[in-house]
C-alpha cells in the first residue's frame, strides 16, 4: 500500500501541473505516470521521494531501456517528471503554495528550488519577458536562465559578481548538456544580462554583452514536391470523420503556411465565411495575421464541420476523434503524430533528422510563393513573419533565379599574380 503522506504527495503535485491547462489527453497521461510512479515507491519501500529516489528510479529505467522494455524518450519523460516531483517534495508546504512546474531537462535546473533572492529575480524576469515576448516564445528564456542561477548559487556567485570570466565559464560548464543549441544559450543569457543591466544589478559592459558562439552551418528548408504532396493528400481516407479533419488541415497549412499549434487552435469564430478569410492571433509571435480564405481551404475545412466534426460546445474548429476523446480539443502532438502517419503509409521518403514533417508544409507554402515571383517582403507577411529574415533561408531552394546572381565567368577574366607575375 503507497504511503499515505506520498499519495497526498502526488495529489498535490498534479494539481500544480493541472495549473498549467494541458489538454485533457495530456493529463490523463500525466496522471498514469505519477500512478506508475508511486507503484514503484511501493514495490521499493519507500515513505517518501526525493532526489535520492529519484536516481534509483532512473536508474532502473534506464535498465528498463537496456533490456529493450521501453523507449528512451519514454524513459526520459519518465525521468524528467521524477525529477520534477523530488523537486516539489523538497520545498517546504508553503513554497508548495507556490511552486510552478517546470519540466526538467538535463540537470536540476528547476526555478522552484532556487533561493528566496534568484527566485524574486527568476519572477521579476519573467514579468520583463511577458512584456515583450509571446508565452510560447519566451518560455524558452526561462529554460535558459533557470540553470544559470543555480550555477551561481552552487558557486557562491550573487548577481553583483557576475563578469565576463564568470559568463564564459558558465558556458563551458553548461555547453556539453547543449551540443545543438549554444547558439539559442548565448542569446537567452545575453537577454537576461540586458535585464540584469535595466534593473540595476549588474552594470553595463560591453565585453559582456559580445558573447558570440562559431556560426553553425545552416541547413536548407525542407520542402515537399508536388508529387510528395499528391501521395500524401491521397493516403488519406477522407470518406471517415478523422479522414476528413486531417485532410482539412493538411490543405489548411499547404496553402496558408499556419504552423500546427495555429491550426489546433483555430476556433470556429476566426474564419469570416462570408469575407473568406481567417483572423487569429499567432501562438509564436502574439501576432495578429489575416489570410485569405482560399477555395480549397474553405471546400475541405467546410466539409469537415458539416460532415465530419463531432457535436461539442467546444469553439476549436478542429476536434480529436480519439476513442476517449471525441469531440475534445486536440492534444498537442496530434497533427504533426497524423502526419508522420501519412508519410509512411504514402511512401514518401524520410530519413531521420530531415526535416520532411507537417512544418514542411509551411516551409513549402513560402518556397512556392518564392518560386511564382512573390517579393520577399510579402512571403515573410504571408508567413506573418515580424521581418524578412524568417524567409530569408527559403531563397536557397529557389533554384533558377539563384542561377540569375552567378556573373558569367568569361566576364570576369582571370590573371596570374605572384612574386613573378
Amino acid at each position: 500500500m503507497t504511503n499515505v503522506n506520498l499519495k497526498q504527495a502526488a495529489e498535490r503535485f498534479y494539481e500544480k501541473i493541472s495549473q498549467k491547462k494541458y489538454a485533457k489527453a495530456t493529463m490523463r497521461n500525466y496522471r498514469q505516470r505519477i500512478h506508475a510512479l508511486l507503484r514503484f515507491c511501493d514495490s521499493n519501500g519507500f515513505n517518501s521521494f526525493n532526489y535520492e529516489e529519484a536516481e534509483i528510479y532512473s536508474r532502473w529505467l534506464k535498465e528498463r531501456v537496456d533490456r529493450e522494455k521501453i523507449k528512451d524518450k519514454y524513459a526520459a519523460f519518465l525521468r524528467s517528471l521524477a525529477l520534477s516531483f523530488a523537486d516539489f517534495n523538497s520545498l517546504s508546504s508553503d513554497a508548495q503554495d507556490d511552486y510552478f512546474f517546470v519540466p526538467h531537462r538535463t540537470f536540476i535546473s528547476s526555478c522552484n528550488t532556487l533561493n528566496e533572492n534568484n527566485r524574486k529575480v527568476y519572477d521579476e524576469f519573467t514579468t520583463y519577458l511577458s512584456g515583450i515576448y509571446a508565452p510560447a516564445s519566451f518560455r524558452g528564456y526561462l529554460v535558459i536562465v533557470s540553470p544559470l542561477l543555480h550555477y551561481l548559487e552552487d558557486n557562491s556567485i550573487p548577481l553583483s559578481g557576475i563578469t565576463p570570466e564568470v559568463i564564459r565559464k558558465y558556458f563551458v560548464f553548461i555547453a556539453p548538456t547543449r551540443p545543438n543549441s549554444m547558439e539559442d544559450v548565448v542569446f537567452g543569457i545575453r537577454v537576461f544580462l540586458r535585464f540584469l543591466t535595466e534593473h540595476s544589478y549588474i552594470s553595463w559592459s560591453v565585453e559582456m554583452m559580445s558573447f558570440r558562439i562559431p556560426p553553425s552551418r545552416k541547413k536548407v528548408p525542407v520542402a515537399f514536391s508536388d508529387s510528395e504532396i499528391q501521395q500524401v493528400i491521397k493516403s488519406i481516407d477522407t470518406s471517415c470523420a478523422a479522414g476528413k479533419r486531417d485532410y482539412a488541415i493538411i490543405i489548411m497549412s499547404l496553402f496558408t503556411g499556419l504552423r500546427s499549434v495555429d491550426i489546433r487552435n483555430l476556433k470556429l469564430s476566426d474564419i469570416d465565411w462570408e469575407k473568406d478569410s481567417i483572423h487569429l492571433i499567432q501562438h509564436k509571435t502574439n501576432r495578429e495575421l489575416i489570410i485569405p480564405l482560399l477555395p480549397v481551404v474553405g471546400n475541405a475545412t467546410a466539409d469537415y464541420i458539416l460532415n465530419g466534426r463531432p457535436e461539442s460546445n467546444e469553439p476549436y474548429v478542429f476536434l480529436s476523434h480519439g476513442r476517449r476523446s471525441t469531440g475534445e480539443p486536440m492534444g498537442e502532438g496530434t497533427i504533426i503524430n497524423r502526419m508522420r502517419i501519412y508519410l509512411k503509409e504514402s511512401g514518401v521518403k524520410k530519413h531521420g533528422f530531415d526535416g520532411k514533417d507537417f512544418h514542411a508544409l509551411r516551409k513549402t507554402f513560402a518556397t512556392n510563393l518564392l518560386l511564382s515571383g512573390t517579393p520577399l517582403e510579402s512571403v515573410a507577411s504571408a508567413l506573418g513573419d515580424a521581418g524578412v529574415q524568417a524567409a530569408k533561408p527559403y531563397l536557397a531552394l529557389d533554384d533558377d533565379n539563384l542561377r540569375l546572381c552567378c556573373p558569367e565567368k568569361m566576364a570576369h577574366p582571370c590573371r596570374k599574380e605572384g612574386l613573378d607575375a
